[in-house]
């Protein structure tokens, strides 16, 4: 009869007992490794990270992984790895999509109610009446709609992630 074991105990971490601890930790498994001091706790830590390190350089194991079997929670990983890695794109996406929509006339005219009109089908309806105030007021609106575009792509332009350089 197999037994199926989901935790596992390492009892000395010294430089078996640690490479132990990784291989289970790599598949999968929750280990809690005991060491009769806190040095020895300490030089077992440096050795998993250091050992995970080199794995991670040499692509045998993602950062994603890495933090696993260092004991980050997929929560923790999430945020500390994949969000820095991912935000900088999102927010260039939202930026870019919010520009698009600003000038993106033809889907605003099947959508728009007349009741809260976009700047796009304001601009629209202004050049549509008589007169050089409907025109000034066009214009004057047009110019608003430009700055904000332009506002959008220098701010999507400017963030950063931290350390990353550029993207």
């Amino acid at each position: 009869m197999a037994r199926e074991f989901r935790k596992i105990g390492v009892v000395g971490l010294g430089t078996m007992g640690a490479g132990i601890a990784e291989v289970l930790a790599r598949s999968g498994l929750d280990v809690v490794g005991v060491e009769a001091d806190d040095e020895g706790l300490e030089r077992a830590r440096q050795h998993l990270e250091a050992s995970t390190s080199r794995a991670v350089a040499k692509g045998k194991l993602t950062d994603d992984e890495a933090a696993a079997v260092l004991g980050a929670s997929p929560g923790r990983t999430w945020r500390r790895i994949d969000l820095p890695i991912i935000s900088r794109a999102a927010l260039i996406g939202a930026g870019f999509s919010f520009a698009v929509s600003l000038g993106e006339f033809g889907a605003t005219l099947f959508i728009v109610r007349p009741d809260t009109p976009t700047m796009p089908i304001a601009i629209f309806r202004l050049l549509g009446q008589p007169g050089a105030l409907a025109f000034g007021q066009a214009m004057a609106m047009a110019t608003l709609l430009m700055i904000i575009t332009t506002a959008a792509v220098v701010a999507i332009d400017r963030i950063r992630v931290p350390a990353s350089g550029a993207l």
